[in-house]
């Protein structure tokens, strides 16, 4: 459902508002200064983000146009391929070199281009 992140925000940001108007005396000055600096750090990161995720969408719109199924899948699975690779790194402490694997991503849709492959 589009909109469920804003509407979260949102709430979150009224309940932040309404505990700090409960609760605000009971913090010194120099709490409140830093709380104030940690939600406008915050604000700014959700905005770059969504920023990034605006840019992913409009550029993904624009590659449909040229990506067949074939390389959808090549950059799907070779993407999955490296998700895992990550996960693996965190949760067994191993050492697998995930940025060694990104020139297959362009490799891997290339490739699927030609035929007989």
């Amino acid at each position: 459902m589009p909109g469920v992140g804003t509407l979260i925000d949102m709430s979150g940001i009224i309940a932040g508002g309404a505990t700090a108007l409960a609760f605000g005396r009971l913090f010194s000055e120099q709490m409140k200064n830093m709380m104030m600096t940690v939600c406008g750090i915050s604000v700014f990161v959700i905005g770059i983000t969504g920023i990034m995720q605006g840019s992913l969408t409009l550029l993904a719109c624009q590659a449909k146009a040229f990506l067949t199924d074939e390389a959808l899948a090549s950059l799907t699975t070779t993407g999955s391929i490296m998700i895992l690779c990550l996960g693996i790194n965190l949760i067994w402490n191993k050492e697998i070199r995930v940025a060694n694997m990104l020139p297959m991503v362009v490799i891997g849709v290339a490739l699927s281009y030609i035929p007989g492959l």
